[in-house]
């Protein structure tokens, strides 16, 4: 999705339309997942009853612990910008260390907690989450990109909402 335009943001040197382009990808994917997350919490047992055998009605609560992933989902996308620079070896070295915390993560809840079994799902989203703040820290050093612009899209959202009401 972004990575063509990446490209030519490079070749042609174009930083301010780079971080255009990721900011407002992101923040756009940031507010959609987090939307349907919410409504996935919410709807998610009533769907998991409806529509699966009972047994699986147990599986809620990890549904709802991987669920949070999505929310950070959307900063995956610099990886492609950053591989788009020519860099790819630095998504890697990224996802190492997301990698070794999973294992870590695991290894830990696996060993001293297993009595909590909610847990299971957290190490999938530690490594989302550390995966998003190793991406984003290099993106904000290299392409400019601020905390604040991840939401950047909320007023034109609640602007089109606005306007769909007003119709």
């Amino acid at each position: 999705m972004i990575y063509a335009p990446s490209v030519k943001c490079f070749a042609n040197n174009d930083m301010v339309s780079l971080n255009k382009l990721i900011s407002k990808s992101i923040s756009l994917l940031m507010i959609s997942f987090t939307g349907l997350t919410i409504a996935c919490w919410l709807c998610a047992p009533t769907v998991f009853s409806y529509f699966l055998p009972e047994r699986f009605i147990s599986a809620t609560p990890f549904f709802n612990v991987l669920m949070l992933s999505s929310i950070v989902l959307p900063l995956t996308l610099l990886s492609t910008t950053i591989s788009a620079s020519g860099k790819p070896e630095i998504v890697a070295k990224y996802i190492l260390y997301s990698l070794a915390t999973w294992i870590v993560s695991f290894y830990i809840i696996g060993n001293f907690l297993q009595n909590y079994e909610i847990l299971v799902a957290v190490p999938n989203f530690i490594f989302n989450l550390i995966l998003a703040v190793f991406l984003f820290r290099y993106a904000s050093k290299h392409y400019n990109l601020r905390f604040r612009q991840l939401f950047r899209s909320i007023p034109d959202f609640y602007y089109f909402i606005l306007q769909k009401i007003k119709k």
